[in-house]
């Protein structure tokens, strides 16, 4: 809605002083750069590698294989940010979802009590 001119003209927001394809424009740069901050942000294909707790004690140097990593965050479990939140509660809406998928303990417990439910 906002990245039609007919929108603008209606409303006719700075009479003489900035013209409706402008302001299309710049709605159209700013919803661009919105969504490409929040690409950026969301970590997407984001993977880790783990060593093992007797790996790192003993400082084993082990080269990892790629069948080693793990993708914490793909397209399905990215963050989207809301387009009528602020950014103010976007940006808290990110912090938390990247400390709910990337949280060591919590994560550590719940594949322990799956493998203890599967074996």
């Amino acid at each position: 809605m906002v990245t039609k001119t007919m929108i603008y003209n209606r409303l006719n927001c700075f009479p003489k002083e900035i013209s409706a394809i402008k302001l299309t424009s710049t709605a159209r740069i700013c919803i661009a750069k919105y969504k490409n901050d929040y690409k950026i942000g969301r970590f997407i294909n984001l993977v880790e590698w783990r060593a093992s707790r007797s790996d790192v004690i003993n400082q084993r140097h082990i080269t990892p294989q790629p069948q080693d990593f793990r993708t914490n965050i793909d397209d399905e479990s990215a963050f989207y940010p809301s387009y009528i939140s602020s950014m103010q509660e976007n940006s808290e809406r990110l912090a938390e979802h990247l400390r709910n998928v990337l949280c060591l303990i919590r994560r550590h417990r719940r594949l322990y009590r799956r493998q203890n439910v599967l074996h």
